[in-house]
């Protein structure tokens, strides 16, 4: 991004409002959850600082939805969690170092909000909805 005359902290400050706008398309039905899941590959496969600032803002969002509502977000944070396919990306610049470093932030983040067994007693209760 810095390359293209972006910069930083511009990304940064507009991660959060660019995966607030995927999750209210998904809600909305205007995309599908492969054109999400398509959307997070691609964000988490060039840089691994982006999904971190994504997971930030959805646990931050997390915690003040209602339960019924929490199923979206928390798969998204769960597909940031998912191993990335081999493509030329992951092959670069120690991906695999940074791609391990992200998973540890973004699970520490996903448990300060949803303790694993909070997590389990939440989704089994979504899903018997």
């Amino acid at each position: 991004p810095c390359s293209s005359g972006v910069k930083w902290h511009e990304v940064c400050h507009n991660v959060p409002g660019a995966i607030k706008e995927v999750l209210l398309a998904w809600e909305q039905g205007a995309v599908t959850s492969n054109d999400v899941k398509r959307i997070l590959d691609v964000m988490r496969s060039r840089m691994c600082s982006l999904p971190v600032f994504a997971t930030a803002w959805l646990c931050s969002y997390m915690q003040i939805l209602h339960q019924d509502a929490l199923l979206k977000p928390m798969n998204m944070v769960q597909q940031f969690l998912t191993p990335v396919a081999n493509d030329e990306s992951t092959q670069l610049d120690n991906f695999k170092e940074r791609s391990g470093l992200m998973f540890q932030v973004i699970r520490k983040m996903q448990y300060d909000v949803f303790p694993p067994s909070q997590s389990k007693v939440k989704a089994m209760t979504l899903s018997h909805r």
